[in-house]
């Protein structure tokens, strides 16, 4: 049983962060080729079907990495249960776990939001990027290195500062994100104009 939960605590704490990392690349990325593929030389050379076998594929990783952070949320939550024997409600709402899980249930969301079509890309984009690289961040900054008392204090005053900085940088990535965007839709409308003259 106790090379079982080793196995368990290595994929919570490395398996979580690992993902998160891969989720935040990604998502650059997936910026990084939105802007690429409408900018220089590369206007209107890529087709159609290059750019969805790009795209699915940084959606997949996106996609997997999401999946392999719930699971390893899963395990996480799991584990401080049995090692502490307190209640997962205690543990989700600690100083450690509300901001995360509430940051991987707004990414779960947004994600099949973008999916269904019901988010404008313009806005689900640089939603999924500063939500990932929050989520990073504070995975990497608590649960890595911090122990398992961070998961039995209730979340408290750091919840506020952590809320008004992700909402502050979710306002500015998505007001910058939207200019360059602007920037290169009428940088493609000058484009298709000169072509068609």
């Amino acid at each position: 049983m106790e090379v079982v939960l080793n196995i368990l605590s290595i994929v919570w704490i490395y398996g979580g962060a690992y993902a998160a990392a891969l989720a935040t690349a990604s998502s650059f990325f997936a910026v990084y080729f939105f802007f690429w593929t409408r900018t220089g030389d590369r206007i209107g050379s890529i087709d159609l079907e290059t750019k969805k076998v790009y795209l699915h594929s940084i959606y997949s990783v996106l996609r997997y990495s999401l999946w392999a952070l719930i699971i390893s949320k899963i395990i996480e939550v799991g584990l401080i249960t049995i090692s502490s024997s307190a209640s997962v409600w205690s543990i989700i709402t600690s100083v450690n776990g509300l901001f995360i899980y509430t940051l991987l249930l707004l990414i779960a969301i947004n994600s099949f939001a973008m999916q269904r079509q019901w988010i404008n890309f313009s806005f689900g984009l640089p939603f999924a990027i500063v939500s990932y690289f929050f989520l990073f961040l504070h995975m990497t900054s608590r649960n890595t290195f911090s122990n398992i008392d961070g998961f039995l204090i209730p979340a408290g005053p750091t919840l506020v500062t952590d809320a008004f900085v992700y909402v502050t940088a979710l306002i500015v990535g998505t007001l910058v994100f939207n200019y360059f965007s602007d920037k290169v839709r009428k940088n493609l409308k000058k484009v298709n104009k000169a072509n068609t003259k």
